[in-house]
């Protein structure tokens, strides 16, 4: 989720059976589908509401993911 000038943006994912074609199509006439370039993502679990701490601590312990040898398997080749 981002927010931009009091909007917010949600991302999902869909599930690859789904394509731009065959994807529901909204009820709201504010929602939109874009398709996206396939890309490679660091997924950080959070629990409960993820507040400006919560996440200023989790953005500092992946900044430090490069540095620990077990993440290693997680770097994008």
């Amino acid at each position: 989720m981002q927010q931009d000038n009091g909007k917010w943006r949600v991302q999902f994912t869909m599930p690859s059976k789904y394509t731009m074609q065959t994807l529901p199509k909204p009820n709201n006439p504010n929602v939109e589908i874009i398709e996206v370039p396939a890309q490679t993502y660091g997924v950080i679990k959070f629990s409960w509401l993820a507040g400006k701490d919560k996440v200023a601590e989790k953005n500092r312990s992946a900044a430090n993911m490069d540095a620990k040898p077990e993440f290693d398997a997680y770097r994008r080749a």
